[in-house]
C-alpha cells in the first residue's frame, strides 16, 4: 500500500481534532476494498466516505473540478487527490488541506512539508497535472 492515502486520512483526523491510530486507518482501508490493484495504485478516493463514517465524521466527495474552494472553505478540512506534475507516469497523490479564514489561505500537509496555498484552482494549475477528487470533511 502506498502511504499518501492513509497519511492524508490521518492528517485530516488530526486537523479536526480527532486521534485515530494509523494502524486503524490502514486496517480499515485494507479490509474494506479501499486499495486499487491491491495497493499497487494506492488508495481509492471512494473509501474515505466509509472510513470517516466509521468514526462518525461526515464527508462530501466530489470528482468534478467546480466550486472546490467553496466546498473546502465551508467544510474547513479536505483531502485533495490529484495527478502528480508528470501525470500518470508518477501517479496520483493525496494531501490534506485546512482552511485558515484569518489568513485567507489553506495550510497543506504535503510531501514537501506544510506550505500554504491561496486557492485550490491555483494549486491544481501550477503544481499538478490534473484533479481527481476532493473529500470535504465536516
Amino acid at each position: 500500500m502506498l502511504a499518501c492515502g492513509w497519511v492524508a486520512a490521518y492528517n485530516a483526523f488530526y486537523a479536526i481534532g480527532r486521534f485515530v491510530h494509523p494502524a486503524e486507518i490502514i486496517h480499515f482501508i485494507e479490509s474494506n476494498n479501499g486499495l486499487l490493484m491491491d495497493g499497487r495504485l494506492g488508495t481509492s478516493p471512494m473509501i474515505y466516505r466509509n472510513l470517516f463514517r466509521r468514526w462518525n465524521v461526515r464527508t462530501t466527495t466530489t470528482t468534478t473540478n467546480r466550486n472546490l474552494d467553496n466546498l473546502a472553505r465551508r467544510a474547513g478540512v479536505a483531502i485533495l487527490c490529484y495527478w502528480n506534475e508528470d501525470g500518470i507516469k508518477s501517479g496520483a497523490h493525496y494531501v490534506t488541506i485546512r482552511w485558515n479564514a484569518a489568513a485567507n489561505n489553506y495550510t497543506m500537509w504535503n510531501k514537501r512539508g506544510v506550505p500554504t496555498i491561496n486557492t485550490i484552482d491555483d494549486f491544481l494549475r501550477d503544481e499538478t497535472s490534473g484533479f481527481i477528487a476532493m473529500i470535504a470533511i465536516w
